[in-house]
């Protein structure tokens, strides 16, 4: 990011969230659409999808450390949750695995 153009660069990542929110929302309605039909496939995904989630969403918080950002409080809430809902999500699944 270049600070020559800080309104841009808030139009990239605001557009660039809202491209992953409507591929989530699509991925969303073809796993209800298939659910039934294809039903092994759900752990997988799960799990390929949390790690390309928080592989994206460390890195992009590295990124910003490097170039001296410090995120603001409701950032830092929504990180930590994040990673909270994934340990929950991993428990969740630990738990289905031993029953």
């Amino acid at each position: 990011m270049t600070a020559a153009h800080p309104n841009q660069d808030r139009a990239e990542a605001a557009l660039g969230s809202l491209s992953a929110l409507g591929a989530s929302v699509a991925g969303f309605g073809v796993g209800v659409l298939f659910a039934d039909r294809v039903p092994a496939l759900a752990w997988p995904a799960i799990v390929g999808g949390v790690a390309v989630h928080l592989f994206g969403m460390v890195g992009t918080m590295r990124l910003r450390s490097v170039e001296g950002y410090r995120p603001a409080r409701l950032e830092r809430f929504g990180y930590w949750a994040c990673w909270l809902i994934v340990g929950a999500l991993l428990a969740y699944a630990i738990a289905e695995l031993f029953r």
